[in-house]
């Protein structure tokens, strides 16, 4: 998916663009998985979330490698990572409450909210 995809889409529409309309395609992937009722409707939403993430992933890394100096990149990457770690520990904690709270369509609802707030976000500091 990254290399292939994500790389010629990467090559016609450029990475101003792809953040964008990755972050919208997350968004819509929650609001899918919320209003999912089977097996195969999980299934068929794997398809656009894995390229969802995997373009807006790839896009924000380079990126962010683009941004900053030569002999920053590394620390830049590090940085990055515990970030992702970070949210990898907390999220178990946040996921339960919020499945046992609010039911499992609550993620999807969660996910599409706050992606579809960021994505105006970006969109209106891109295209401004």
């Amino acid at each position: 998916m990254q290399g292939l995809v994500v790389g010629w889409l990467t090559e016609k529409i450029g990475e101003r663009n792809l953040l964008p309309w990755s972050i919208l395609v997350i968004s819509l992937v929650g609001l899918a998985t919320a209003l999912m009722s089977n097996i195969f409707h999980f299934c068929l939403i794997c398809i656009p979330m894995s390229l969802g993430i995997s373009a807006f992933y790839l896009t924000t890394n380079s990126i962010l490698t683009k941004i900053v100096p030569p002999a920053d990149t590394g620390a830049m990457l590090g940085m990055n990572m515990s970030v992702h770690s970070l949210i990898r520990s907390v999220s178990p904690t946040i996921g339960g409450f919020l499945y046992q709270s609010y039911g499992y369509a609550s993620f999807g609802y969660l996910q599409f909210a706050i992606n579809l707030l960021v994505f105006f976000y970006v969109f209106r500091k891109i295209y401004n």
